[in-house]
């Protein structure tokens, strides 16, 4: 019930091109702006309440609360970045992303495929810099496989986002084997990235 409180969660979905399935599952990343963080403790301040310490702490404290009232008054926000549908199977994680977008979930607009390791590697130096300048807090660079099928091959497990690698600066953080074998790979063609 919490996640339902967040504003950007759309409770109805918008149909547009995709048909809405009849069941699905989505997974995201909830998150906190951090202009956001510095207004909820400025009114925290104002009466008289304890201080948050980091926008992810606060966020991840408030999902565990029992009270939805509570919840819905913070500022919560969401990337959306894996669909499952019963009737369909997805072939990429580009397409997903659209997918999720066309019904209404918002998704990390900052993503790109990338043709190769090298693109790959310019993306993770071009937001290295970049990353500081983003409205919400980020660890780096996180790079996934679009081709779903190849995703099953690696054994990449999207119920732990840690399946992924993630880039921070030039330090590379092994996440999985199957990911890093991924990232080995001279010249793989289908990496997408977002910071």
């Amino acid at each position: 019930n919490n996640v339902k409180t967040i504003k950007t969660v759309p409770l109805k979905l918008v149909q547009k091109k995709e048909k809405i399935p009849n069941k699905f599952e989505v997974r995201g990343e909830v998150f906190m702006e951090i202009g956001e963080f510095k207004k909820l403790n400025e009114q925290r301040e104002s009466e008289n309440l304890k201080l948050f310490a980091n926008p992810r702490n606060s966020t991840a404290g408030t999902l565990k609360l029992q009270d939805p009232q509570i919840v819905a008054s913070r500022p919560l926000n969401i990337f959306t970045y894996y669909l499952f549908m019963e009737e369909q199977e997805l072939t990429s994680q580009e397409n997903n992303l659209k997918i999720l977008k066309s019904f209404g979930f918002k998704v990390n607009e900052n993503f790109k495929l990338c043709k190769n390791i090298n693109e790959v590697i310019q993306y993770c130096e071009i937001w290295d810099k970049k990353r500081e300048s983003l409205p919400y807090e980020t660890d780096g660079v996180v790079i996934k496989v679009n081709d779903i099928e190849l995703q099953k091959k690696l054994n990449i497990d999207h119920e732990n986002i840690e399946s992924f690698i993630l880039i921070d600066g030039n330090k590379y953080y092994k996440k999985s084997t199957a990911a890093l074998r991924v990232a080995g790979m001279i010249g793989f063609p289908y990496n997408l990235l977002y910071p």
